[in-house]
């Protein structure tokens, strides 16, 4: 009697590396159920340990970026280099589940150390476009106290005059714009 149910197994945690280098470690489950009555004696070993080597040797064509945002097409091309095998032998993989992947810590820490170090330039960044804003602001009202020295005396008074009136308890001032 031949079961022709799925069969499920768990594919045991293995680190491999990517494309790009990086050691990984990838939980996966595998999906399998008999084709042909005429099938291996074997379908669950045989299965498991192929499952195994095409898992990593799948992984291992992807870069990290594509493993992780695109898990479908690596499970699926997994099930097709898995299926070139097993069909001949009287089963087939139905489908390929990556469970987890998982990078080492010290990965993780060079990773976030880096993305804060990224984090830091833009904020650098962005400061020194706002001083170089108002510098450009400040070359400009320049240019306008030269072209009116009125203009500059009243600013000057405005200047001399927010200190006292912020020593004096009494008063309130509100600076406001010309």
């Amino acid at each position: 009697m031949v079961d022709l149910r799925v069969t499920v197994f768990d594919v045991p945690t293995q680190q491999l590396l990517t494309r790009d280098s990086v050691p990984i470690l990838v939980d996966a489950v595998v999906y399998y159920r008999i084709a042909s009555r005429l099938h291996n004696q074997e379908p669950h070993s045989s299965t498991y340990l192929l499952a195994q080597t095409f898992l990593r040797n799948s992984l291992g064509l992807h870069a990290l970026s594509t493993i992780l945002s695109d898990v479908k097409l690596v499970e699926n091309r997994a099930v097709t280099m898995l299926n070139t095998l097993t069909i001949q032998w009287g089963f087939e993989v139905t489908r390929i589940e990556i469970k987890d992947i998982r990078l080492p810590a010290t990965l993780c820490r060079k990773m976030a150390a880096e993305e804060e170090a990224l984090r830091e330039a833009a904020a650098k960044l962005i400061a020194a476009n706002g001083e170089l804003q108002a510098i450009l602001e400040l070359a400009k009202a320049t240019g306008n106290y030269a072209n009116c020295p009125v203009t500059m005396q009243l600013r000057q008074l405005h200047l001399d005059t927010m200190p006292d009136l912020a020593d004096s308890k009494s008063h309130v001032g509100i600076p406001a714009p010309y």
